[in-house]
């Protein structure tokens, strides 16, 4: 006896949530293969993958001749392809149509299919459970034989007749998938506390899709794909620079950005769409420190201000901070020296008319001028006082003594 069994396989299918599958067979998520099995003696199984083009074209009139795949050799051809629900071929169809060529009129009738499923990248698959609609002729069609396709049971099988006297025709069964397929399609936001089930399986952000087979007693097994496409939240950035020591904090939402939280994020709630990710940045510049040092000598007058305080002899070191117009306060670390002057004294003790000098600093010291004080600058360091006295005593008074000698 004469029968055909088709499987049908077809891979995930992630859209909007609905109540059966709205989107082509084609473009299921996941689709894999469409699998037949037919029936000629034994069950006999033919796998399509979806990308090939047995699924994708529609042999006609050529069906005579050529096939996809048969039945009794030289006399059964079939057709598969996907089409719209009376069979016309349609490429974004959710359809699946086997159309058969058989011209045999004695002993059972052609079109002999047991089942037609779908199978998926994860190894489930689903036999359809329902006709869109179908094409029966001759006398040896069983009546109802059709719904034997749709059963979910591969011992059973379809009988449609033949085609002996009607050429324009072949026998065909359109099979539906969309009382069987429910398509589960969120949008979240990343890090939206969101958790979807079906049967014991979790969809979530970690867990975003897949396919879940919700079994049946009487072997009609429904699937449901699920797909959460997650959104990336839109981000912003708050930054905001600061000197050292500055007293500053920042508050949203909540949190507060300060000197000892300066980074960090917020989400921002929002009434339409994603929140926004804010991130907020504290940069601290540290002061800027700048070191003054003088050496001088006690007798100037050296003196620089800095914040309003003077620095000078009286006071010669110190810290002062500065405040800066645009940017961070200046740190003056100021540092004097004032070394003392030189001390140098020169004596002289000699008589009158020695013709005795001494020049300093252009200063002639002689018995005209014997004594004084004069600052000698220096070259390096600091100035010589040189405290000068000279001493030009007189000369003693000179004695002629007369001796007088008498001869003898």
């Amino acid at each position: 006896m004469k029968k055909l069994l088709l499987l049908f396989a077809i891979l995930h299918l992630n859209q909007l949530i609905t109540l059966a599958q709205s989107l082509g067979i084609l473009k299921i998520a996941e689709l894999k293969e469409i699998v037949a099995y037919e029936v000629t003696g034994q069950i006999n199984e033919y796998t399509f993958p979806i990308n090939g083009k047995e699924v994708r074209e529609r042999l006609g009139t050529n069906l005579s001749n050529t096939n996809d795949f048969g039945g009794v050799p030289g006399e059964e051809n079939y057709d598969i392809f996907v089409s719209d629900s009376i069979g016309n071929l349609n490429l974004d169809g959710k359809y699946i149509t086997i159309e058969c060529w058989y011209r045999g009129t004695s002993g059972g009738g052609g079109s002999n299919i047991a089942q037609v499923e779908l199978k998926f990248n994860d190894g489930i698959s689903i036999p359809s459970s329902k006709l869109a609609s179908f094409f029966s002729a001759g006398n040896n069609y069983l009546t109802n034989s059709e719904l034997l396709a749709v059963d979910c049971k591969r011992n059973t099988w379809s009988t449609l007749g033949n085609i002996s006297q009607n050429t324009s025709k072949f026998l065909r069964l359109t099979f539906s998938f969309t009382n069987i397929i429910k398509e589960s399609n969120f949008s979240i936001c990343s890090g939206e506390k969101f958790e979807y089930k079906v049967g014991n399986k979790i969809f979530n952000e970690n867990t975003p899709k897949g396919v879940v087979l919700l079994s049946s007693a009487n072997g009609c097994d429904k699937i449901e794909i699920v797909n959460i496409s997650i959104k990336s939240n839109p981000t912003k950035f708050l930054q905001f620079t600061k000197c050292e020591g500055d007293i500053f904090s920042y508050t949203i939402n909540g949190k507060t950005f300060n000197k000892d939280n300066p980074s960090g994020n917020v989400y921002l709630k929002s009434n339409s769409g994603c929140d926004t990710l804010l991130f907020v940045k504290i940069d601290y510049i540290k002061l800027f420190t700048q070191e003054i040092k003088y050496e001088g000598c006690i007798d100037e007058n050296y003196a620089i201000e800095k914040g309003g305080i003077k620095f000078d002899q009286s006071n010669p070191s110190g810290t002062v901070r500065v405040n800066g117009k645009d940017l961070c306060d200046t740190i003056f670390n100021i540092n004097m020296v004032f070394r003392p002057l030189n001390l140098k004294s020169v004596n002289y003790v000699g008589c009158k008319g020695d013709g005795k000098q001494l020049i300093l600093n252009n200063v002639i010291f002689d018995e005209n001028n014997p004594s004084g004080i004069i600052n000698v600058p220096s070259v390096i360091g600091c100035d010589t006082i040189y405290t000068v006295n000279l001493e030009f005593e007189e000369l003693p008074e000179k004695k002629t003594t007369l001796w007088i000698f008498c001869l003898n």
